[in-house]
C-alpha cells in the first residue's frame, strides 16, 4: 500500500446527495471489490475486508463498519453467513467503474503532488520527491479528524505511522495558500482530497446514518478561542470558517452561545493583549495579527467593550454561567489532575475558566447520559484539542458519560454537521482548509522564542544591530519571513536565515510605507478634486443667485424709478393746467424742485441714483440668500455691476 493509493481512494468518495443512501453506502463498491480478490468459497469475515480495503485501497476501516455493509449484502442475497462466517453465494456486481474512478484520482493525486515537488524546489529549495509529497499531504489530512465522540472509532481513516515533521505541515500550508491564488484546478483537487476524508471519517461511525437530520432542542456554547476567531483577532480567514460553521450548526436547528465566564475572559484577555501591541515582549496570536492589521491599542479596547454587541449581531446570544448545584457539580479537582495533563496552562485563570466551563456543561445536561450529539442538549466547542481530549477522558473515567464529550473541537462538529448538509455548506471544507493553512504558516509563540534566542548571539557577536533585534521582536514582517524561509525548524534558525529575514523584512517595510504614502497622496489628490468640484458646485449656486438677486433688485429699483418719472412729470405739468393744480398737491412740486436742486448742486441724476440703489439692494439680497443656504461669501465682498 502506497500514500498515492490512500488519496485516491479519498478522492473516489465523493457525495450523491440525491441517491437517497447513507453515508456508509459510499463503502459498499469498496467492500464489493475487496471481496472479488478473496478465494472463492472462502469464509469471508469483516476484519478480513477490511484488511484487504487497507492494503487495495490504503483506508483503515475498522471492522465494525465493514461488519455492517456486509450484513447489508447478505441482505441483498449477495452473501450468506454459515457457522458465524459469511460466504459469496451471489454474483458480484462490476467494479470496472470503480477502478475507472481510481485510474482518474491517481492521475489528479499526482498531478497535486508533482506540483507540490515543484513547489517546494522553487520556493524553498526542498528536494522531495514523490513518496514524500504524498505522505506531506496525508499527515496534512490526518490533521482532519473527528475526535472525543465514543461512536467514531478511530479519530481518522488515514494510516498511521507517519512522519509527522511539523515543517512538512508548513510546507503543504503554503503551498495550499499558493495554489488557491495562482492555479485553482489544483486547489480543488485538493479540496477533493479533504471532502473525500471527512467522508471517510462518516465511515469511522457506523450508526451515523440513524443520526437525525438536525441539531433542535442543541445548545453550542463557545470557548474564548472561538470568539476571538469571530472578532476577527485570530485572521480574516479563521473569521470566515467560524462564521460559516456557526452558519451551518444555526440551519441545523441548533442555538449558538457564550457563557458570561467565558465573556469575561475574553474582554479580560483582549485588553490585557492590547498592553503588549507596542512592547517587544507582545506574544501571541491577538498581538500578531493586531500589528498586522495596524491596530492599536485603543482600538483592541473598543473591540474588547463591544465584544458581546458585535458577538450578538453575529447571531451568538449571551447565557448567563449556570449556578453551581450540588447535584450535577463535577469532581473539579479530579478534573484538573486529568486537564493539567493535557495542557500547559501559562495562566492559572484560564485554567479555571476551562473548569467552569465544563462544569456549565454537565449542569446543562442535569445528569443525562447523552449518546450523541443531537441529543446531548448542550456542548462546549473550542479549538484546544488537549482541552476537549481531558473533558472526554473525564467524563469517561469519572462521570460515565463516554458517548459524547462536553468539550468537542471545533473541526470534529464541523466535520459531523457538513456531513448532515454537504450542500448546505459547500464552503465549509474549503474554510477549514484554509483556515488551518493559515495558523499552521503562522509563527508559534516557542518558534519566536527561538528566534530571540538566535537574535540575542548574533547581536552579542554584532552580526546585527539594536534594530534589527527589534524587528526579530515585533515585526511581524519579520517573524513572518523567517518562518517562511525556515518552516518553522529550529536547525534552519541560523545567521543566514536570520539576515535574509530581515532583509525581506526591511523591503517590505519600505513597500509598506511606499505604499502608504501613494495612498496618502491619492487621498490628497482626490481630496483636492473633491474640493474643485465643491467649489465648481458652490460657483454654480451662487452664479445663479448672483443673477436671480440682480433680476429680482432690478425689478423693484425699476418700479421705484418709473414712480419718480411719474412724480417729476406730474410735478413739471402742474402750473400748465389749473385743474392738475388742484389734483396734484404742492408736495410734487416741491419733490422736483428738491430733485432739480441737488441735482444742480451734487451732480446727481435720476439715473445715477437709480444705478446705485439697484447695487446696493442687489449685493444685499445676494448675500442674504447666500448666508440662508450656508454658501461661505466674504462679508466685505462687493458685486460689481457692469454699466448698462
Amino acid at each position: 500500500m502506497s500514500r498515492d493509493t490512500t488519496l485516491s481512494s479519498l478522492a473516489m468518495l465523493k457525495v450523491h446527495i440525491d441517491s437517497g443512501k447513507d453515508y456508509l453506502e459510499y463503502l459498499r463498491p469498496f467492500v464489493i471489490h475487496s471481496l472479488s480478490r478473496c478465494e472463492e468459497n472462502a469464509p469471508i469475515s469483516d476484519s478480513k475486508v477490511s484488511e484487504e480495503i487497507k492494503e487495495f485501497f490504503g483506508l483503515e476501516i475498522p471492522p465494525r463498519t465493514t461488519q455492517i455493509l456486509l450484513q447489508r449484502l447478505a441482505k441483498d442475497g449477495i452473501l450468506q453467513k454459515k457457522h458465524g462466517r459469511f460466504v459469496v453465494t451471489g454474483e458480484l456486481p462490476s467494479t470496472t467503474s470503480l477502478l475507472q474512478e481510481k485510474t482518474d484520482a491517481e492521475r489528479k493525486i499526482n498531478a497535486t503532488s508533482k506540483n507540490l515537488v515543484s513547489f517546494a524546489k522553487e520556493q524553498y529549495e526542498r528536494e522531495l520527491n514523490d513518496d514524500d509529497a504524498f505522505e506531506a499531504i496525508t499527515l496534512f489530512l490526518s490533521k482532519f479528524s473527528v475526535s472525543c465522540l465514543k461512536s467514531f472509532l478511530r479519530g481518522t481513516a488515514l494510516p498511521n505511522h507517519l512522519d509527522a515533521k511539523d515543517w512538512k505541515l508548513v510546507l503543504v500550508s503554503k503551498f495550499i495558500e499558493h495554489i488557491e491564488q495562482t492555479a485553482p484546478t489544483h486547489f480543488e483537487n485538493f479540496i477533493l482530497l479533504v471532502k473525500g476524508h471527512m467522508l471517510a471519517n462518516a465511515l469511522l461511525c457506523p450508526d451515523l446514518d440513524f443520526s437525525s437530520k438536525s441539531y433542535n432542542g442543541v445548545s453550542f456554547y463557545l470557548d474564548t478561542p472561538i470568539l476571538l476567531k469571530l472578532l476577527g483577532l485570530d485572521g480574516a480567514i479563521n473569521k470566515q470558517a467560524t462564521i460559516e460553521l456557526i452558519s451551518q450548526l444555526t440551519s441545523l436547528g441548533a442555538t449558538v452561545h457564550f457563557f458570561s465566564h467565558t465573556l469575561e475572559e475574553l474582554v479580560n484577555t483582549i485588553k490585557s493583549s492590547s498592553d503588549y501591541i507596542d512592547s517587544q515582549e507582545g506574544r501571541g496570536s491577538i498581538v500578531y495579527e493586531a500589528r498586522k492589521s495596524s491596530l492599536r491599542k485603543s482600538d483592541l479596547i473598543l473591540i474588547a467593550e463591544n465584544s458581546r454587541e458585535s458577538l450578538e449581531n453575529l447571531g451568538i446570544s449571551y447565557k448567563p454561567t449556570p449556578s453551581y448545584s450540588t447535584k450535577y457539580q463535577i469532581d473539579e479537582q479530579k478534573f484538573e489532575e486529568i486537564l493539567n495533563k493535557e495542557v500547559l496552562y501559562n495562566n492559572p485563570k484560564a485554567r479555571a475558566v476551562d473548569v467552569n466551563s465544563v462544569r456549565s456543561i454537565f449542569a446543562i445536561r442535569k445528569g443525562t447520559q447523552p449518546n450523541k450529539i443531537e441529543n446531548c442538549k448542550g456542548a462546549l466547542i473550542t479549538s484546544n484539542s488537549g482541552f476537549a481530549s481531558a473533558a472526554f477522558e473525564y467524563g469517561k473515567k469519572i462521570e460515565n458519560s463516554p458517548e459524547v464529550s462536553s468539550v468537542i473541537t471545533d473541526f470534529s462538529i464541523s466535520n459531523i454537521a457538513w456531513l448532515k448538509a454537504p450542500l448546505g455548506a459547500p464552503l465549509l471544507p474549503q474554510r477549514e482548509v484554509m483556515a488551518f493553512a493559515y495558523a499552521t504558516a503562522r509563527p508559534t509563540d516557542d518558534f519566536l522564542h527561538k528566534v530571540l534566542a538566535e537574535a540575542d548571539k548574533l547581536e552579542a557577536a554584532g552580526k546585527i544591530n539594536p534594530r534589527d533585534h527589534q524587528l526579530l521582536r515585533s515585526s511581524y514582517h519579520a517573524q513572518q519571513a523567517l518562518k517562511d524561509l525556515t518552516l518553522g525548524e529550529e536547525d534552519s534558525l541560523n545567521e543566514k536565515s536570520i539576515l535574509r529575514a530581515l532583509e525581506i523584512a526591511e523591503n517590505e517595510i519600505k513597500q509598506e510605507e511606499t505604499e502608504k504614502l501613494l495612498n496618502e497622496q491619492d487621498q490628497h489628490k482626490s481630496t483636492l478634486k473633491e474640493l474643485e468640484k465643491n467649489k465648481l458646485r458652490i460657483s454654480s449656486i451662487q452664479k445663479n443667485m448672483y443673477w436671480e438677486a440682480h433680476k429680482d433688485s432690478k425689478i423693484l429699483v425699476n418700479f421705484i424709478y418709473a414712480l419718480c418719472i411719474l412724480a417729476i412729470a406730474l410735478g413739471t405739468t402742474r402750473g400748465l393746467s389749473p385743474q392738475l393744480s388742484k389734483i396734484i398737491p404742492d408736495t410734487y412740486t416741491y419733490f422736483v424742485l428738491l430733485i432739480s436742486s441737488t441735482s444742480l448742486i451734487f451732480g446727481f441724476s435720476l439715473k445715477g441714483i437709480k444705478q446705485s440703489i439697484h447695487s446696493k439692494y442687489h449685493n444685499y439680497l445676494f448675500k442674504k440668500r447666500c448666508r440662508s443656504l450656508e454658501i461661505p461669501i466674504e462679508e466685505n465682498s462687493v458685486i460689481i455691476e457692469e454699466m448698462t
